[in-house]
């Protein structure tokens, strides 16, 4: 399955862009992001999670501290799961971890039926798990599948995940190799 999520998110006096492209399997899948000049590359397979980033990417996305951001920048870096962070770098690489996450809460209501790129989709309406409001947007042709999400933040933010390629096989991940484990790094 693919996801493709874009999102304009407030910072202070500015909107920052957020592009995150997702392939997810049953056992593991693989993420590219970009937020801004920072961008990385996020690869699972259980039950080991990779990162390769740029420096900003290590230290915005990630956490690492301006010396190990450096350091690690362009390698692959390594979270077993006992490391910290593991859930949060892990999450949404999997089809059951993205069906979690698009999990609607409150009280659901339907917003009608709509075209959504050529398709007819029924919107449903609730509370988002990361705040704000979400319409979950359900194909009425063919199997009746999820197609896109919209999620309005709580903090004014907006962002649009478009699911595609429900039953497709998984595109080949990146294979990452000599990875520095990331608790040498923080």
């Amino acid at each position: 399955m693919k996801w493709v999520s874009t999102s304009d998110v407030p910072t202070g006096s500015s909107v920052q862009h957020v592009v995150v492209t997702s392939y997810a399997g049953v056992s593991g899948g693989y993420q590219t992001m970009k937020v801004g000049n920072a961008r990385a590359t996020v690869v699972f397979s259980s039950p080991t999670a990779y990162v390769r980033g740029n420096a900003a990417a290590l230290r915005r996305m990630f956490g690492f501290a301006v010396p190990s951001a450096r350091h690690a920048a362009g390698r692959w870096v390594s979270w077993g799961a006992g490391d910290t962070g593991y859930a949060s770098v892990s999450g949404g690489l999997t089809v059951r971890s993205i069906v979690t996450e698009l999990g609607l809460r409150g009280d659901l209501h339907s917003t009608g039926v709509t075209s959504l790129a050529g398709r007819r989709v029924v919107g449903v309406q609730g509370s988002s798990p990361q705040g704000g409001t979400a319409t979950l947007y359900i194909a009425l042709d063919g199997p009746p599948l999820p197609v896109q999400l919209v999620i309005a933040g709580a903090q004014g933010g907006r962002g649009v995940i478009a699911l595609e390629e429900w039953g497709a096989a998984a595109l080949q991940s990146p294979k990452p190799h000599a990875a520095l484990p990331v608790s040498t790094l923080r």
